[in-house]
């Protein structure tokens, strides 16, 4: 939270614009989907209490996420549980594909040496997701329903752990 915190002051100075970083609950200690439900509630209070501590422009809401984040970010838009619409969304090194399928840029991923994609597949074990399940929208949103999805920009870097995923995710989008 903190890393991200001054990443998202620093882009509110830039824009001049509110930035609100949600510290949603992680797995393992609460159980999926615990944390894409903190990030909709958060959302929805935001936009409708009248109790908030800041104003909220309803009609000019970006989301974005990075590495978890961005799959969080993603799930959220395709759950349709929002009770506005985002306009953009921005996702950072996400990873799309739980199933683990892509492979389109396997070799420039072994390079990154920040994550990789075996440290990610703990949590199928864990809450008992089958492989076949891992394909299912609610892990993996490549395999989600785009209509109505935001405009949306996918940023990766040339060695990320997860560049497949962006790229198969661009591709999806882009049909």
């Amino acid at each position: 939270f903190e890393v991200n915190a001054i990443a998202a002051s620093r882009i509110a100075d830039e824009a001049n614009q509110k930035v609100i970083v949600i510290d949603y609950r992680c797995m393992p200690e609460n159980p999926w989907p615990t944390p894409l439900r903190d990030i909709e509630q958060a959302i929805n209070y935001l936009c409708t209490a009248n109790d908030t501590p800041c104003t909220i422009d309803k009609n000019n809401i970006y989301l974005s996420g990075i590495c978890s984040g961005a799959q969080a970010a993603a799930l959220v838009v395709q759950r349709k549980k929002l009770s506005v619409k985002i306009k953009q969304l921005i996702l950072l090194n996400g990873l799309y594909d739980q199933s683990f399928s892509q492979n389109s840029h396997q070799e420039k991923e072994k390079v990154d040496q920040m994550i990789q994609r075996d440290s990610c597949e703990w949590w199928f074990d864990y809450y008992k997701i089958s492989a076949k399940e891992s394909k299912a929208a609610q892990y993996s949103p490549l395999f989600g329903n785009f209509s109505g999805f935001p405009p949306t920009h996918i940023i990766t870097a040339e060695h990320d752990g997860f560049r497949s995923d962006s790229e198969a995710l661009l591709i999806k989008l882009t049909e």
